[in-house]
């Protein structure tokens, strides 16, 4: 879709005011579903997979850091020390999620996937959510985060993905189509729900993720479709 934003990030931007009741919004609450079984998968629960502590974890994409707020409070009630790196390209989502977060321990990096300023091999689990389809180049930001983790590590990835039952994608493409409307009607723009709409019909179906996934380095590769494959939990080891 052609934009009348200079970027992505631009429209990022002009959404972030709003963007968790819109959020909530579009998704009928069930977002809050998707990230609590996201989170409830990670191996937040088994820190003999890791031989140094704390763990190092990054939340790229973090937006308003409801992720990784899903993942500080499941390792504090698992005593699980953990040395949190929270990532975005768009300051006013950072910003919001600062606020959510007050924590010390949390570093954050305005940054994107694709281009990641700390030391390869440095990271023990990689989480992304609702943002892999927002970057320039998915197949570099996949490579990157490759890079960083280090041997035995994981990816995980939550994202919209195409249901493969006829009836479900039809309804879900029929709902994308209404997205627009949802934004004017709530926040008075359209184009940023356009753009979601746009972006998730573009994003591969998972059999050519998957091969991505793998041609960047990863191997034990999985997926899991949730509510009839709207959206998905996809998996990596380094």
């Amino acid at each position: 879709m052609k934009t009348t934003f200079s970027s992505i990030n631009d429209l990022f931007s002009s959404i972030a005011p709003s963007y968790d009741r819109m959020n909530d919004i579009m998704s009928f609450g069930l977002h809050h579903v998707w990230k609590r079984v996201f989170v409830d998968q990670l191996p937040l629960f088994r820190p003999s997979n890791l031989t140094h502590s704390p763990w190092v974890y990054v939340d790229m994409a973090c937006g308003s850091g409801d992720i990784g707020a899903l993942v500080l409070e499941r390792c504090a009630q698992n005593s699980i020390p953990l040395s949190p790196i929270f990532i975005d390209p768009n300051p006013e989502l950072l910003s919001i999620a600062q606020c959510r977060l007050p924590d010390q321990a949390i570093q954050w990096h305005q940054e994107s996937a694709e281009h990641v300023s700390l030391p390869h091999h440095s990271i023990d689990l990689y989480t992304i959510s609702f943002g892999l389809r927002n970057t320039h180049d998915r197949r570099q930001a996949l490579k990157q985060a490759y890079d960083l983790l280090v041997p035995g590590g994981q990816w995980w990835c939550l994202e919209f993905s195409r249901p493969e039952n006829p009836v479900t994608a039809s309804a879900f493409d029929a709902y994308l189509n209404v997205l627009p409307v949802l934004g004017n009607t709530f926040i008075g723009q359209a184009e940023p729900y356009a753009y979601l709409a746009d972006s998730i019909r573009s994003f591969p179906v998972q059999d050519v993720l998957l091969q991505e996934i793998r041609d960047a380095g990863f191997v034990n590769v999985t997926y899991q479709p949730l509510s009839r494959g709207i959206v998905s939990i996809t998996r990596g080891i380094k």
